[in-house]
């Protein structure tokens, strides 16, 4: 039987110890990400713009989305656009269920962030912090752009242009 020597051994202890954290999943990895957010250019005086965004969940369990935020506007919630008897109605949805492996599509005519009372004129370009709380105490924060459309079409082109 071959003996090694317990410095020797407490060396490999050690190495294996400190690779440890190379072999765990990156919790950054499972967080949720948001991509291409953007709120969509209003006229002047605008009493409440809309988001648009995707919400991923690359995470291995559901995630809700329960509030959203901004210091930019009064108030921020999620609303879904549904036609009724050919007359679009927004409806609020308080939180948000984002499957695992899943994501949520924000996009003009569908579901969007309402966006009410901004605290000033926003142009074409300026940039608006807004924060997604989880309803596991999670929270992001995004820096998102204004800007004209989807593919920098002017507001007047969508019949929901103000939401």
């Amino acid at each position: 039987m071959t003996r090694i020597p317990k410095s020797t051994a407490g060396l490999f202890a050690l190495l294996g110890i400190l690779a440890l954290p190379a072999c765990a999943p990156d919790p950054a990895s499972h967080s949720p990400r948001v991509v291409d957010p953007w709120i969509r250019l209003a006229p002047p005086g605008a009493g409440m713009m809309a988001g648009y965004l995707v919400l991923e969940n690359p995470g291995e369990q559901p995630l809700e989305l329960v509030a959203v935020s901004s210091p930019v506007f009064s108030s921020a919630e999620v609303h879904r656009t549904e036609i009724v008897d050919g007359v679009a109605r927004m409806i609020a949805e308080p939180a948000l269920a984002v499957p695992a492996g899943g994501r949520a599509v924000f996009e003009p005519g569908g579901r969007h962030l309402m966006l009410h009372g901004p605290a000033r004129d926003l142009g074409e370009g300026d940039e608006v912090t807004l924060a997604l709380e989880f309803s596991d105490g999670a929270r992001i924060e995004v820096q998102v752009p204004v800007r004209r459309g989807p593919e920098g079409g002017a507001a007047g082109t969508d019949p929901h242009h103000e939401h």
